[in-house]
């Protein structure tokens, strides 16, 4: 008699899930629903989509964490973009009449006053730069210089990587970016509160 009614309920249940589960506007369904029946108890669950963690996107790395330049190579220089997003930088050979350098631009504090060298028509100091014999300036441009150019972002370069080449040396971590002429070793470190040269 026991098993009667348990089978009896249990047919109850899943005659009322099917007919509740044919209910409702199907096009305002948010998501995917399961309906589980067991012979004392009914319980509904909604499909989650899953998510995954953030992947690194520098690709492959040597033991060091040195990334492949190929991969960052566009327009005569090699770009990238800091994991926060903060600063945009590059690694530049000789181009358009300007020298070899390392550098990023975006919003850093403190600034030195702006010197009679750089025209008040430009910006200045939105960005730090070293050059191969080791000098180290504040950004005074009227454009982007550590960029492609073409309008399309660079990869970013994530948290304890290395970029180098052409002799010059960048790397990301959280508290900010490095770069550095590897022939002077001689740089910077650039975050939007805080920054040094060395």
């Amino acid at each position: 008699m026991m098993n009667r009614r348990r089978l009896l309920f249990t047919s109850a249940i899943a005659a009322l899930a099917l007919v509740g589960s044919g209910c409702g506007d199907a096009g305002t369904s948010s998501g995917v629903s399961t309906v589980t029946v067991t012979a004392s108890t009914m319980t509904s669950s909604s499909a989650v989509p899953a998510t995954t963690a953030p992947t690194d996107q520098s690709g492959p790395t040597d033991q060091t964490g040195t990334v492949d330049a190929a991969r960052y190579q566009q327009e005569g220089g090699y770009f990238f973009v800091s994991p926060s997003g903060k600063f945009h930088c590059g690694i530049i050979s000789n181009r358009d009449g300007r020298r070899a350098a390392a550098g990023c631009h975006g919003k850093t504090q403190p600034v030195p006053p702006r010197p009679a060298s750089c025209p008040q028509s430009v910006g200045w100091g939105r960005g730090l730069q070293v050059y191969s014999d080791g000098e180290v300036s504040f950004v005074c441009t009227g454009g982007v210089i550590y960029g492609p150019g073409t309008g399309v972002e660079p990869p970013a370069l994530d948290y304890g990587r290395r970029l180098s080449a052409t002799g010059f040396t960048c790397t990301t971590a959280t508290s900010g970016v490095t770069c550095k002429s590897d022939a002077s070793g001689h740089g910077f470190t650039i975050a939007d509160n805080t920054n040094t040269t060395f």
